[in-house]
C-alpha cells in the first residue's frame, strides 16, 4: 500500500502511478503506448489497489475493526498521459487532489474512536518496520 487515507469520510489505500507516457484505463484494464501499438499492462493498477484494499480490511479486522476500505489509485505524474472511461476503482489526478478529497463523502461518517483505532494500529505497523529496518543497517 503506497498510502492510506483515514478521515471522517472513510478509509482509503491508495496505489500511487507515476508512470511517463501514454496510458488508458477502460474498467479494470490498463494499456499504455508502445510505438504505433498499445500494450496491456503486466500489473493492473485497478487490481493493485483493490487488493491492497482488502489488506488493509483484513488487516484491521484481526485487531476487531470492521471498517469498509476504499481503493483509489493517485496519477501523480503531470506530464504523463491519462484517459480514464468507466474505472473499477476511482482515478485522481495529483494535480487535483485537494478538490476530489473535499468531495468525499460515503454517505456515512466513521466515528471518532474507529478512526483512532485504525490510527494508532497503522501507527504502531510503522514503528515496528522503522525498528525492523534500522536493525538490519
Amino acid at each position: 500500500i503506497d498510502a492510506v487515507l483515514v478521515g471522517p469520510t472513510g478509509v482509503w489505500a491508495l496505489e500511487i502511478k507515476n508512470f511517463s507516457g501514454d496510458y488508458r484505463n477502460f474498467g479494470e484494464h490498463w494499456d499504455y503506448a508502445a510505438g504505433k501499438r498499445r500494450k496491456l499492462l503486466k500489473k493492473s493498477p485497478s487490481h493493485q489497489a483493490k487488493a491492497n484494499a482488502l489488506r488493509l480490511s483484513n488487516f484491521l479486522r484481526a485487531d476487531g475493526i470492521r471498517q469498509w476500505v476504499e481503493p483509489a489509485i493517485i496519477w501523480a505524474n503531470r506530464e504523463s498521459q491519462l484517459a480514464v472511461e468507466n474505472p473499477t476503482v476511482v482515478v485522481w489526478r495529483l494535480e487535483s487532489l485537494a478538490e476530489e478529497l473535499g468531495n468525499i463523502w460515503q454517505g456515512k461518517s466513521v466515528e471518532d474512536a474507529t478512526r483512532s483505532s485504525i490510527s494508532e494500529k497503522l501507527n504502531a505497523l510503522c514503528e515496528q518496520q522503522r525498528r525492523k529496518s534500522a536493525s538490519t543497517m
